[in-house]
């Protein structure tokens, strides 16, 4: 594994991933093409505005969405924090209606020992992790 050496903001993949500033696309483009395996880190925070602002602001599909997170995940330039809970959140945003950053909640939680999320996104609740505020008793 190689030094990390930066950590890199959700600004920085999107401009990389959406090329809609060539300025801004061809700096990101050098970063990560100079960057040497694994030095580049990518949080969760990271990946949820990513996820985010894919499908709200750029109105990508759902699927396609998680098409690109799944290519982030093969990147040999980053590491992902809590790499296997976010492919395991994206495979059950891709076999539910549950969007990927509801599976990425509902899994920290039961990480942590929680047995279920309460929520109020009907979508969620397609998860077993998940379930409603209504039904929810402490």
């Amino acid at each position: 594994m190689g030094r990390v050496v930066f950590g890199l903001d959700s600004n920085v993949l999107l401009r990389f991933l959406t090329r809609d500033d060539e300025r801004q696309f061809a700096a990101a483009s050098r970063l990560l093409d100079l960057a040497a395996d694994q030095s580049l880190f990518v949080s969760l925070i990271v990946l949820v505005e990513v996820n985010w602002v894919l499908l709200r602001v750029y109105k990508r599909p759902k699927l396609d969405v998680l098409r690109t997170l799944d290519e982030l995940m093969d990147a040999r330039q980053l590491i992902i924090e809590e790499r296997g809970r976010v492919i395991h959140a994206i495979a059950l945003a891709r076999s539910t209606k549950a969007d990927f950053s509801d599976a990425l909640i509902a899994l920290g939680a039961e990480a942590q020992g929680c047995q279920r999320t309460a929520t109020f996104d009907v979508d969620a609740l397609d998860l077993e992790q998940m379930v409603a505020v209504s039904s929810a008793h402490a």
